[in-house]
């Protein structure tokens, strides 16, 4: 039997469930949707005319706390209590100073557009473009308030009014100061962003006045039965009312002052409109909704989990892991990806075995032509420097020379595990070295071992070293009187660091990085290049490899960073003494 191909067993369970949820989808909504509905919409109208009352709130704390500023600001103070004569040197500093305060007052809002503040006498100082008086009556109710603040709609100018008190002696009034509105930009506060539906707004204060509106003509006749106690009563509860041929849902809403109720109108939709309208919605996003939920779980069980294990093995391909394998019993597109795929790891894998041993042989060959280049010139250097001290009868620094010498050598035939060697056997090789330079070259600079790592449990790879003290030796130091090597070996996080610095010229570290980086050209930079190349070859990690620096007051580092191998537990441990040789 052929079998169905991913892409036949994807359309027919589309069709199957589509199918499913369509009939599942038109009961539900025969049965359910006007409940629902109207439940959306109750709802929408609370969440609206909540938002709206949250921010007509804080508009009016912020207008209370301008009142607040005003009575305890001591420049207004001394504008309200002063008893100078108008239009002397002194009272027109006093008046300056107070309408500064008041100009610049720090509570700023585009809800208003003046505030005038008067004295018992009256005197006022006001800011904004138009001045607007307190009149008798605003004097007479802030009076009877007794320092509490009221609405005014005097003259059709929307503002919040209220008695000044001394602040340490509230019985004693200090003046009045009003607070002019704008309705405009009041207004605009009806108008929330999220709203889908128009929706009309009456702001009524405590005393029955209608402080703002945006009801259309029509249904203007509703606020001639608008009672404050009655809203009061049926604070945050919608009911439906008729205007005209209209029905409103009616929802008030007590702001916290207790001194103003916000009232939203919100016209119903025609109850058959409405149900077809929420019917075609909710079976709609439903049958996607659903649809969605069984594709992803298909897509998800074949497809998408194959592919994300076979992006988890592609990964573990980039770590150069080609053991993976991706088992899959299907017989589809998926099974033929997946039999490819095991075809190239297992391709890479032989492939990376040929090339990674043929490095190693060329890596090897190459050291060993180094090797092979430096031992006669350094041997034939070191012999005739122990020539000349036999002549000068220096016969015991001739002794220790040879004894160097032969132990340099002998360590150089250690032999390695996979190019690699005992730490120690690498320190101790390079610590000869840097003594028989030391005697041949006369002293010519000093040098220092720091080694702050278990040189004895901890592996490395073999002759790193010794190219990079040689190099800063001949090249960093070179000509100069005196100079200083210093060697530091130490262990940070997972990685072993083996540091050479010398004070020398200096080196520059991007040609360093680019002689690094650059294809082989004969000899130039050999032993560097060899270096880091045999040590990436080996861990296939890119923090690890020789890194240059140059420190800020001079010389040159070069770093040997490595992981940190620890030595076989089988292997003696390294003791070798120039008496072995």
């Amino acid at each position: 039997m052929k079998p169905k191909s991913l892409k036949a067993q994807m359309v027919i369970a589309n069709v199957f469930y589509t199918l499913l949820i369509i009939i599942v989808a038109v009961a539900y909504f025969y049965t359910t949707i006007s409940r629902v509905a109207q439940q959306d919409r109750e709802q929408y109208s609370y969440n609206n005319t909540q938002s709206i009352a949250i921010t007509f709130e804080n508009q009016i704390r912020n207008f209370n706390e301008m009142s607040h500023f005003i009575i305890v600001n001591r420049s207004i103070q001394e504008f309200l209590i002063t008893d100078l004569a108008i239009n002397t040197a002194e009272y027109n500093g006093i008046y300056q100073q107070a309408l500064s305060t008041l100009t610049f007052i720090p509570f700023g809002s585009s809800a208003y557009f003046s505030i005038g503040v008067f004295t018992l006498d009256g005197r006022s100082i006001t800011t904004g473009n138009i001045s607007v008086p307190l009149s008798s009556d605003e004097r007479m109710r802030a009076d009877q308030l007794g320092g509490g603040w009221f609405w005014s709609t005097e003259k059709g100018q929307l503002s919040m009014c209220r008695l000044l008190r001394y602040p340490q002696a509230l019985n004693r009034s200090l003046g009045y100061v009003k607070i002019n509105i704008s309705a405009d930009t009041f207004r605009k506060l009806f108008a929330f962003p999220s709203q889908t539906a128009v929706s009309n707004y009456v702001l009524l204060s405590n005393t029955g006045e209608i402080l703002l509106e945006n009801l259309s003509d029509p249904m203007k006749p509703l606020l001639e039965t608008l009672d404050y106690n009655t809203m009061k009563a049926r604070n945050k509860k919608a009911s439906s009312v008729t205007i005209g041929k209209s029905q409103y849902q009616l929802l008030p809403w007590e702001l916290y002052d207790e001194k103003t109720i916000l009232i939203s109108l919100t016209p119903n939709i025609n109850s058959l409109t409405l149900t077809v309208t929420r019917r075609v919605a909710i079976f709609a996003a439903l049958a996607i909704l659903t649809m969605s939920v069984f594709q992803l779980f298909f897509y998800n069980r074949f497809i998408f989990r194959p592919l994300r294990k076979l992006s988890r093995l592609m990964e573990d391909i980039e770590n150069e892991n080609y053991r993976v394998q991706f088992n899959i019993r299907k017989k589809d597109e998926i099974a033929t990806l997946a039999n490819r795929f095991n075809e190239m790891a297992h391709r890479l894998h032989y492939l990376y075995g040929q090339v990674y041993q043929a490095n190693l042989k060329r890596k090897d060959a190459e050291i060993r032509m180094l090797q092979a280049e430096i031992n006669p010139h350094f041997l034939y250097n070191t012999l005739n420097t122990v020539y000349w001290m036999i002549n000068l009868q220096k016969n015991d620094q001739a002794g220790t020379m040879i004894q160097s010498l032969s132990t340099l050598f002998r360590l150089s035939l250690y032999p390695d595990t996979d190019g690699m060697v005992p730490l120690s056997v690498e320190i101790d090789h390079v610590e000869q070295y840097l003594k028989i330079q030391k005697m041949r070259l006369a002293d010519s600079f000093s040098y220092s071992l720091d080694v702050q790592a278990d040189a004895e449990t901890l592996m490395s790879v073999k002759l790193v070293l010794q190219p990079l003290v040689e190099n800063a030796i001949l090249h960093g130091i070179g000509d100069r009187p005196s100079g200083e090597v210093m060697v530091s070996i130490y262990t940070e996080d997972r990685y072993l660091y083996c540091q050479v610095y010398d004070d020398g010229i200096g080196a520059d570290p991007g040609k360093i990085r680019a002689l690094l980086d650059a294809p082989e050209d004969g000899l130039c930079g050999m032993a560097l290049r060899n270096v880091n190349e045999r040590i990436q070859l080996k861990y296939s990690d890119p923090a690890c490899g020789l890194i240059c620096q140059q420190p800020a007051d001079g010389g040159t580092v070069f770093t040997v960073k490595q992981k940190i191998t620890y030595r076989p537990k089988e292997e003696p441990p390294h003791d070798m003494h120039p008496s072995d040789c």
